[in-house]
């Protein structure tokens, strides 16, 4: 199982409101824009180490006011509404295509529409920096000087809030992709590594950059890890440090090798591994479940999928035709 911890609040006061808030993302000031409307708060979402990803939804409009942040990025977009934003010298408006992005030091403004519903994503910033050294394979500066606003209308920064949208529906789906390490770890490495390559930093440049060409030697590390260990809940930065390269070397180095990359890699390698189980499988002591899950697979219906596009017939097809030649042994 996963440390994925998941919460949801509903609260028709404002002190809930900011318990809520305070109690999964930061201490903040919280009041009405209009004193006559009526007020409603919901606010879904997970937290898993150093990261959280919240659904908020005000239906009244909200100025929200913090001295700084601390220890935490804080990202936030708008899913319906709009919302102004002051921060480090800068004012801007966030909407559809436009988010927020907050720096640990330097005070914070914010007021929403009515009916503001946004998605909210809090990085402690000692990950950020981490994931971004496991990219360079070097030291950065703490903390990153990220800039003020972040365009998600197209390109990376688009993708990287369709990931965002992705987990917090997840939230809400008992048995998901976040209720397993082998999936949630992977989700929050690409969180993290997304938002690197969508939001301006200094070191943008260097993330673009080509990388050194390697020899096989790391791809043989990574790859008798992921052998030996295929439901381990690898990460490519993980990946990396077993291969003892950074996480950019390690992928140009599979391309130049394998033609893959090193997920791409354990994905063939956890279904290698499930069509052999199987195979061998007695299908009386034994389900496709079960199977998927030893082999590294958190949720039974992908597995299905990807196994039946690899294979051409689902694994309950395979699994059957153990049982038959079981019967006819």
């Amino acid at each position: 199982m996963t440390g994925t911890e998941i919460f949801s609040f509903h609260e028709s006061d404002l002190d809930g409101a900011r318990d809520a808030i305070r109690s999964n993302y930061f201490d903040t000031s919280l009041d009405l824009v209009g004193r006559g409307r009526p007020y409603e708060f919901r606010f879904s979402g997970m937290a898993r180490r150093s990261l959280s990803v919240g659904d908020c939804f005000y239906t009244a409009g909200m100025q929200i006011d913090m001295s700084d942040l601390g220890t935490c990025y804080y990202v936030n977009f708008p899913a319906a509404g709009h919302m102004d934003v002051e921060h480090r010298g800068a004012s801007f408006a966030v909407g559809p295509t436009r988010a927020a992005v907050f720096r640990p030091i330097g005070g914070i403004a914010m007021r929403t529409s009515d009916d503001y519903r946004s998605f909210a994503v809090r990085i402690e910033s000692g990950a950020l920096e981490d994931a971004l050294e496991h990219q360079l394979g070097r030291s950065v500066r703490r903390p990153l000087e990220l800039a003020p606003n972040l365009e998600i209308g197209d390109g990376a920064g688009r993708s990287w809030a369709r990931l965002v949208r992705l987990i917090a529906a997840e939230t809400t789906s008992p048995g998901g992709l976040l209720s397993h390490d082998v999936t949630a770890a992977p989700m929050q490495e690409a969180l993290l590594r997304g938002l690197l390559f969508s939001v301006e930093h200094p070191y943008r440049d260097a993330l673009a950059a080509p990388v050194r060409s390697w020899g096989p030697g790391p791809v043989k590390r990574a790859v008798e890890a992921m052998e030996a260990t295929p439901d381990h809940p690898f990460t490519v930065a993980e990946l990396a440090r077993i291969a003892l390269v950074s996480v950019r070397s390690l992928q140009e180095a599979f391309r130049r090798h394998l033609g893959t990359t090193p997920m791409s890699y354990l994905q063939e390698l956890r279904l290698a591994c499930a069509h052999d189980a199987l195979v061998r499988a007695d299908p009386t002591a034994v389900t496709v479940s079960q199977v998927a899950l030893r082999c590294g697979f958190a949720h039974p219906g992908r597995f299905s999928l990807a196994y039946r596009a690899n294979y051409g017939i689902p694994p309950s097809e395979t699994l059957r035709h153990s049982r038959i030649r079981s019967l006819a042994a």
